[in-house]
């Protein structure tokens, strides 16, 4: 995937203080295309809109970016507000495109799990969308379908996850609703 050029803030002398002119006006020229892009990836989830465009279309994105980070590395003015203007006149036309074809962003379907001590999980089904999901549902702690299993595999092979599957392997209808880390506590009966 072609590295979406973004605005470093250049101007800022804490953070770019040896920056040249050159760098300095493409930084802001790419203001506008850091904007357009966020939009979209809000809108349609993050780098989902290539995606949802025909692969020619796409093909056609990935040149404007190319050419355009060529301009950014080689610190090209006239070449940079070239591909900054083309890239956001094709981003415009991916969204045309969406539109027309009445293609689907990325999912916000989320399934939420409250873990007894009053966090608040929210499973993603597809981690792209979270900045809208993050405003739909604030105060939750956000993890994609695939964090979630990576994280149950790690559990699974490790002390308590080791003890929880004997657990559930003698006794197969059970439910584990909490999990205490003290493993000298006395077993109460």
């Amino acid at each position: 995937m072609v590295k979406k050029p973004t605005r470093q803030k250049k101007s800022d002398r804490l953070i770019s203080p040896k920056s040249s002119e050159a760098e300095q006006k493409i930084d802001m020229m790419l203001a506008p295309l850091t904007r357009a892009i966020d939009l979209a990836d809000r809108k349609y989830g993050i780098d989902v809109l290539p995606e949802l465009v025909e692969p020619a279309t796409a093909a056609k994105w990935a040149v404007c970016l190319t050419r355009l980070n060529e301009a950014i590395d080689t610190h090209d003015v006239e070449e940079a507000a070239k591909w900054v203007g083309a890239s956001i006149r094709g981003l415009a036309y991916m969204e045309a495109e969406v539109a027309a074809s009445g293609a689907l962003r990325a999912s916000l379907d989320v399934f939420e799990v409250e873990d007894g001590n009053g966090n608040i999980f929210a499973i993603m089904d597809d981690g792209r969308s979270w900045q809208k999901l993050e405003n739909q549902y604030p105060g939750r702690t956000f993890v994609t379908r695939r964090e979630a299993a990576v994280a149950l595999s790690f559990y699974r092979q490790h002390a308590l996850g080791i003890m929880t599957g004997e657990i559930k392997q003698h006794f197969p209808k059970s439910e584990i609703i909490a999990i205490n880390d003290n493993l000298n506590d006395e077993i109460k009966f």
